[in-house]
């Protein structure tokens, strides 16, 4: 994790890292917090591009 996040920091990148596992279908609870999750990049990502930076996901 700490290679990708250098390597994305020295190109005005931000290293995000998620993970998760499953076998089969996701359950609510982890659908919600995937598209919690989304909302918040989007929102987010529109402030990076503005100073500069670009998404590494």
């Amino acid at each position: 994790m700490v290679k990708h996040e250098k390597v994305c920091l020295e190109n005005q990148h931000v290293f995000v890292s998620f993970a998760f596992d499953t076998f089969g279908g996701l359950a609510p609870d982890a659908v919600r917090l995937l598209n919690r999750v989304q909302k918040v990049v989007n929102s987010n990502s529109s402030s990076l591009i503005a100073k500069g930076f670009k998404l590494c996901i």
